[in-house]
């Protein structure tokens, strides 16, 4: 591929962001995981229509 497309990018934005975010007290007092903060930035982010 000459460029990551939509799909290639979900399928390693796990593993890639899971070492960089660090949730804050709040969230840790919620019991909410970096991998939850992911999967709701997942949800949110659709592909751009072409």
């Amino acid at each position: 591929k000459l460029c990551a497309d939509y799909e290639g990018v979900k399928s390693v934005a796990r593993q890639v962001l899971r070492h960089r975010i660090i949730t804050n007290f709040n969230a840790r007092a919620q019991k909410v995981s970096v991998d939850d903060v992911i999967g709701k930035v997942l949800g949110e982010v659709r592909p751009e229509t072409q």
